[in-house]
């Protein structure tokens, strides 16, 4: 629902099927982003706009942009991010399918802070020293738990 049109630039697009906003940031040069509806906004260097798929709007968006384009330096930034979407990323990341059990766990904790490690497995190391968790991996499939 949602055309980029990029115009000589360095940028990151998060643009996930199951998410109901596609997110773009801008470090340099220019993208023009437009909707179904011909609005259209345009990102200069430092800028970050968000599209709803429901409501086809987009919008210029506050936040800072080292967290949105901390992956091109092997950094995940989390700012009271839950433990559900911390696994969102982390399976996106490094092509994983992570279990929460219970599923209500995901909701109840939450992270701040600065990711750096280099496997899932140092990744889900330092989230067990910061929280209540334990994990099990078998291949690609993760089991995290209280």
């Amino acid at each position: 629902g949602m055309t980029l049109k990029v115009l000589g630039t360095t940028f990151n697009l998060s643009a996930y099927p199951e998410d109901q906003t596609v997110q773009t940031a801008l470090v340099e040069g220019k993208v023009e982003l437009s909707n179904g509806r011909n609005e259209k906004l345009v990102l200069g260097p430092g800028q970050m706009a968000t599209f709803e798929n429901n409501s086809q709007t987009l919008a210029y968006q506050n936040g800072n942009l080292s967290h949105m384009v901390g992956w091109t330096q092997n950094k995940m930034y989390l700012d009271n991010t839950s433990l559900k979407e911390t696994s969102t990323r982390l399976e996106r990341w490094f092509d994983v399918d992570i279990h929460i059990v219970p599923e209500s766990l995901g909701k109840e904790i939450h992270y701040t802070g600065v990711l750096e490690e280099k496997t899932i497995q140092e990744v889900l190391d330092a989230l067990s020293v910061l929280s209540d968790i334990k994990y099990s991996i078998k291949g690609d499939q993760i089991m995290v738990s209280k």
